[in-house]
């Protein structure tokens, strides 16, 4: 398994349209979507290309509405909030004080 820096990353994201922008693979790291090892602060990242490619996978097909875990937890997510907000109108109440519990 190889390992690659933040700008090789970047290079590949950019060959299929994901990203351009280095500190935009530093985010998706910080968030945990791309799974990486910090090695101290001037060398920055240590990114595994399994684990590059396996976010690429999942990225395009969330974006060609293929993924269907991910469409359904959205509209699951979704179809519940309304519940909620249906409810709460129902009895008077104030959707946030709802939502918020």
């Amino acid at each position: 398994m190889s390992k690659i820096n933040v700008k090789e990353a970047t290079r590949r994201l950019n060959e299929v349209n994901l990203t351009s922008n280095q500190e935009v693979v530093r985010r998706w790291i910080r968030q945990g979507k791309i799974k990486a090892s910090k090695l101290n602060k001037a060398s920055g990242y240590d990114i595994s290309s399994f684990e590059l490619e396996k976010f690429i996978r999942k990225r395009l097909l969330i974006e060609a509405g293929e993924y269907p875990d991910y469409d359904k937890g959205f509209k699951d997510g979704y179809a519940a909030r309304k519940t909620l907000e249906k409810n709460a109108n129902s009895r008077g109440g104030d959707n946030n004080e709802i939502l918020r519990k």
